[in-house]
């Protein structure tokens, strides 16, 4: 697996059990979650390091949320990992369109429970970001 490759599968992790088990606590922080995305669409047409500091604080939004302050440790070495390496961070954002909507895949499932999770589901924006 490529460095990308295990850092997303480490992200992913992390963000599911954590949405899981917090659902509730994410629900409730719905306006924040909502101006980070917003944030993070806007920041897709302004190049790579934008998106990655919007991407990144879209992150930290939801963990802070959670409460889990060990996952925002680890996110934070992960965001350095995005600002001392940037062709990780090049072949993580290279395709803008595809980061915004694993974003929204992410909220909708959120919001559903799970069942926006699919790849059926990564073209449209949840109703409750607009």
């Amino acid at each position: 697996m490529s460095i990308l490759g295990d850092f997303l599968e480490v992200r992913r992790v992390i963000a599911v059990r954590l949405m899981v088990r917090h659902r509730e606590a994410l629900l409730g922080q719905a306006a924040q979650l909502q101006g980070a995305a917003a944030r993070m669409l806007a920041a897709s047409h302004e190049g790579v390091s934008a998106l990655r500091d919007a991407d990144m604080a879209f992150a930290r939004a939801m963990l802070q949320a959670t409460g889990n302050v060990v996952a925002l440790s680890v996110l934070n070495t992960m965001a350095r990992v995005l600002e001392e390496l940037p062709m990780v961070a090049q072949a993580m954002y290279a395709e803008p369109a595809a980061n915004t909507a694993s974003m929204a895949r992410v909220l909708e499932a959120l919001r559903d429970g799970g069942a926006g999770a699919g790849p059926s589901s990564s073209r449209r924006w949840p109703t409750w970001t607009r």
